[in-house]
């Protein structure tokens, strides 16, 4: 009878224990809670904080290599957002390009630069409709690309600038154009890491035409991709 009972004890008291390891198995402790990644939202502070504009639509962004500390952002900025973007009454001032040098927590607006772009065929904000995309160079996080579109008599409605050094001077990488063939709806655009030749390539793909003057309608255009080999700074074509 002992031998039994001390059996029925021993067998109870594993079980437990067996319950108790189980449980503490199954119980995640806070290392393995702080590997869990959840999604959620967040407050967007005003635009005085400089972290993001309020009531604004993030259009693009681009994020740099090594850290990701660089970061940038085409915006499509709210009727309250003010001493941001370019103040013309029509065309770019409805959009910005913003840049961070430490992963989002602050930023800098740096839209006047794509406007004041060298070579570029705009005489006035106005030409300027909207921009639309970003860019940048996997290995190089100061190789910069935008794209947008533009009203400028006898050149494409899409267009793309670039920049080498974060964005501080762009450059107007010619007419969207290639054996009469334009870019009139740019859908996505790449940056290519630096080739064996010592350039980057930049790459778009989005709705073509041979015609220029016209809008792309849905029976007119074809899709297409485009390539630039940016060549001693953009020197070259489509």
């Amino acid at each position: 009878m002992k031998t039994k009972l001390i059996h029925k004890i021993l067998g109870v008291g594993l079980a437990i224990g067996l319950v108790f390891s189980l449980g503490a198995a199954v119980i995640p402790t806070d290392d393995a809670r702080a590997d869990e990644m959840e999604w959620g939202t967040v407050n967007t502070p005003s635009w005085e904080d400089m972290v993001i504009l309020p009531g604004s639509d993030i259009i693009d962004y681009a994020v740099g290599e090594d850290e990701g500390d660089i970061v940038y952002a085409v915006l499509e900025l709210d009727d309250d957002c003010t001493g941001v973007g370019l103040d013309a009454g029509t065309g770019i001032n409805g959009y910005a390009l913003v840049i961070s040098t430490d992963g989002g927590v602050t930023w800098s607006d740096i839209t006047e630069n794509v406007y004041d772009a060298s070579s570029a065929p705009w005489d006035a904000v106005s030409d300027i409709d909207r921009l639309a995309l970003v860019a940048t160079a996997p290995d190089n996080e100061d190789w910069v690309a935008v794209a947008g579109y533009m009203n400028v008599s006898g050149a494409p409605d899409s267009f793309v600038v670039a920049s080498e050094d974060g964005g501080d001077n762009f450059t107007y990488a010619h007419d969207v154009e290639a054996d009469g063939i334009y870019m009139k709806v740019i859908m996505d655009m790449a940056v290519s890491p630096e080739t064996s030749a010592g350039v980057q390539n930049i790459a778009l793909a989005g709705i073509a035409d041979t015609n220029l003057t016209d809008a792309v309608t849905s029976n007119s255009g074809y899709g297409a991709v485009f390539r630039l080999e940016a060549g001693t700074w953009l020197t070259g074509g489509w």
